[in-house]
């Protein structure tokens, strides 16, 4: 009976490597569907088969044991077989339980089997030269709260340039709020940054970078940065207006400025410039 509760132990991480490939079972059992299945659907399958099994053994046992107190009551041997048998099996049926209440009341999620493959962020190339700015590289489909990647590489590139700096450190996983990523920010946008902190002799300050799930438009690969507004930026880029309206468009230095207030769309990273290098 124990070495059924290990067994299930650990089959979970095991199962939760497998690869979904087709596998038809040469012999139909209980509670696995007929034909091809993915080892998604036969790892729980046999899992919640052997814990059945063990319940099963452990009635049977007890049956046995009940047979033999009741058939022989004058044989002391029998008798004390029988008694055995039924401690031994209902002793298994309480580790099973409890094991399993004890499971469930620390993390419900350790009393099954996970075959949910989650795969890595897709990792994108920097635009090549000649490239459309701000196309290339697609967001890569992840569930929240997968680790994200250091951009160490890129952070150090940016803060570099003399007056450049990044508003947040780097975000720790998929989904998290209030941090900026410049993880693979495609080479053109470095290159345009350092063009502008020089050209409007002010420190751009970096608020949004490719932290996909915050900013629709950005991720890994893409020239897209948004830039905290200020009015000396302002007045370098429009030319005339400190305070320019929301959605106004400039191009300058290799760049297409927009300029977006506080709002539903700029997740709250404060007024800024959406640039596309």
């Amino acid at each position: 009976m124990r070495a059924m509760i290990l067994g299930g132990m650990t089959l979970a991480p095991f199962f939760s490597y497998a690869a979904d490939v087709g596998y038809t079972p040469m012999v139909s059992l209980p509670g696995i569907p007929s034909g091809p299945i993915t080892f998604a659907q036969y790892g729980p399958a046999i899992y919640k088969l052997l814990i059945g099994v063990a319940i099963i053994l452990a009635v049977v046992m007890i049956v046995i044991g009940g047979v033999k107190l009741i058939a022989s009551p004058a044989n002391e041997s029998l008798n004390k077989e029988g008694k055995h048998d039924i401690w031994g099996a209902l002793t298994g049926l309480i580790i099973i339980a409890l094991s399993w209440i004890v499971l469930t009341i620390i993390n419900p999620s350790l009393t099954t089997i996970s075959l949910t493959f989650t795969p890595a962020p897709a990792v994108t190339s920097a635009p090549e030269e000649g490239t459309v700015a701000g196309t290339a590289g697609a967001a890569p489909t992840a569930q929240a709260g997968q680790a994200w990647f250091d951009d160490s590489q890129w952070r150090n590139q940016l803060t570099g340039i003399s007056g450049v700096s990044i508003n947040s450190g780097n975000c720790k996983t998929i989904g998290q709020k209030g941090c900026t990523s410049v993880y693979q920010l495609g080479d053109s946008a470095i290159s345009g940054v350092r063009n502008l902190a020089s050209g409007c002799n002010c420190s751009p300050v970096i608020t949004g970078g490719t932290e996909y799930w915050l900013h629709s438009s950005h991720g890994p690969g893409k020239a897209i940065v948004d830039i905290r507004d200020s009015s000396q930026l302002n007045t370098y880029l429009t030319g005339n207006s400190a305070s320019p309206a929301n959605g106004t468009r400039v191009s300058k230095g290799g760049g297409s400025y927009t300029y977006e207030t506080l709002g539903a769309n700029t997740n709250n990273n404060g007024a800024h410039w959406h640039v596309v290098y």
